[in-house]
């Protein structure tokens, strides 16, 4: 019966087998240097956890490589299998206010307090001739600041509420690109933009044009676009009753960045 012991050789356990199975010979005489390593018959030793802990550290550098492949070669057919077709996301902000201030009493105003955020996915078309149609569906929240002057126990106070409200907006932009050939592409935009959700001031324009400038280029397997966007809206529609008498800025400027593949 063959008996096992732990040798303390180096900074690591060896596991040691005192009379080496014929298996073990048989194994050691097949001459594969990585085995011989791990092997050592006149010894009886059949494998070091520090030998154990290189191979399984191996083992996981070539899976990380394994999957980076895996990962870049599945982006590439992907982008294969789209074709012509573009997907991506895009993130920007808003330059100007989303509202004109207003103060309807001498004790009441109404302004812009925030610019926030615009975020959304993207989807392009791309079309003979250096041409290309985009569709954006771009969340833009809209907060506006109510203040209220008033007098408790005759000192004058200054009471402020800020109210955001979701908005959903829809630009539609047919581009052209001045090159094609370079690795930086610049590019004109123009196209219908819609907007819908900023309750409760339904009345706001929904309607609009934008127009644009911008450049695209790629970083691996990626397309990146900085861009300017003017947007001019439709005349707002009369308030409701009960509403903020707030007026929408009819003339939009915003920064977007788009990340697509």
């Amino acid at each position: 019966m063959e008996s096992i012991m732990i040798l303390f050789l180096g900074p690591a356990p060896w596991f040691v087998i005192r009379r080496p199975t014929t298996v073990v010979k048989q194994l050691h005489r097949l001459n594969i240097p990585g085995l011989n390593r791990m092997i050592r018959p006149e010894l009886g030793i059949v494998a070091g956890i520090n030998v154990v802990l290189k191979c399984f550290t191996h083992m996981m550098s070539f899976f990380k490589r394994v999957s980076v492949l895996s990962f870049v070669f599945s982006t590439v057919s992907f982008a294969q299998i789209l074709g012509p077709v573009s997907l991506g996301v895009k993130a920007g902000i808003p330059i100007t206010d989303a509202f004109h201030s207003l103060s309807p009493t001498p004790d009441q105003s109404f302004y812009s307090s925030s610019k926030n955020y615009i975020l959304g996915p993207s989807i392009e078309v791309r079309l003979p001739h250096r041409t290309s149609v985009e569709f954006d569906a771009l969340y833009r929240p809209l907060t506006f600041g109510t203040s209220l002057a008033s007098v408790i126990n005759g000192s004058p106070v200054m009471s402020t509420v800020s109210t955001e409200l979701s908005n959903w907006e829809f630009p539609l932009m047919f581009k052209y690109h001045l090159v094609t050939e370079h690795p930086i592409r610049p590019y004109v935009e123009v196209g219908p933009s819609f907007r819908t959700g900023a309750r409760p001031l339904s009345y706001l324009s929904g309607t609009g044009v934008t127009a644009g400038v911008g450049t695209d280029f790629k970083v691996l397997f990626f397309r990146l676009s900085p861009e300017f966007r003017y947007t001019h809206w439709s005349g707002d529609n009369a308030p409701t009753l009960n509403t903020a008498p707030l007026a929408s800025r009819l003339d939009q400027v915003e920064f977007l960045f788009g990340l697509s593949f």
